[in-house]
Formats: C-alpha cells, structure tokens, sequence
C-alpha cells in the first residue's frame, strides 16, 4: 500500500522557508512511520519466533531520496509477503513446520513431523489465508495519516514562533 502526498497545498512556506518545511515533513513522517510500525505489529500474527519473528523484524523508518522525503513501513523477512497477502496452494518445505508445531502449538518431538506434513498437505491444497496486517492497519488510519499530513503548514509556522 503507497501513500503520496504532494507538498502543494502549502507551497508558498515551504519555498519561503525549506528549512522548516523539511523537518516539519521529517517529523510528521517521523511521528506516522513510528505509530504505523506498532499498528502494523500489533496485527501480525506471532509464529516461532514469538516477538522476535515477523513481528519483531517490523520496521518503521523515514528516508530521503534527493529532495524527496518518505516513510516505509516493512519487514525484510521474505514470508512477510505471503503472511500478508496469503499464497496459492504449494507443498511448503515441513522443516519449519515442523519447528512451529513444537514450538506453537506444544507437540512432542515424536507427532511434530506427522503433524507438520498434514498442515504442509493442507496447504498444498488450499494454500494459505493473508492475515492483511499491513493492509489493515493503513486502512484503519487512513484518515489519522491524512489529518497529520494536513498538519505540516501548522507545524512549519510552529518552528518560525
């Protein structure tokens, strides 16, 4: 999901005074990356790792490109993608599976890899679910991000007092 916002609306400040635009922008970036990275863990399902797994490699961050600035919220795990959106029925490798079974759901040592190949058969028919915690979470503040956009114009004049 991608948001763009265009500086427009306020033109006349932000070439009057580019410092003050520049970290009133970086602010509020600032200040929406950090609280979408907690809406966005809050949402996402907890697996092996516990907090240390998906949710823990969950990161809000804002960066600049040139005389662009921006924030991404986003994880560097690659199931990240098919926790979110889901995926299409496959055979899954059962190692993984088979360390989740133990570890989530309390199977011994001697069931875990007869339970991890009757998931993995599972998902091999009917795929995954998404659980859209990214997705989700941006929808649900939808408004607040815009709001807090709205507030840059304020939040330069605010640095010139």
């Amino acid at each position: 999901m991608e948001y763009r916002f265009n500086i427009a609306p306020f033109p006349a400040l932000a070439k009057k005074y580019p410092g003050q635009a520049r970290a009133a922008i970086d602010e509020t970036l600032n200040h929406i990356a950090m609280r979408m990275e907690k809406e966005v863990k809050e949402r996402t399902p907890a697996g092996v790792g516990g907090a240390a797994g998906l949710r823990g490699s969950i990161f809000g961050q804002v960066f600049k490109y040139g005389k662009k600035q921006g924030a991404v919220v986003a994880t560097h795990q690659p199931y990240g993608e098919p926790v979110e959106y889901g995926s299409k029925p496959h055979f899954p490798p059962v190692g993984p599976l088979e360390l989740w079974v133990r570890r989530k759901l309390g199977v011994d040592k001697d069931e875990a890899r007869s339970v991890a190949f009757a998931i993995a058969f599972k998902i091999s028919r009917h795929g995954t679910r998404g659980a859209f915690m990214f997705t989700q979470a941006f929808r649900d503040n939808d408004h607040w991000i815009n709001r807090e956009m709205g507030k840059i114009p304020e939040r330069i004049t605010r640095r010139l007092h």
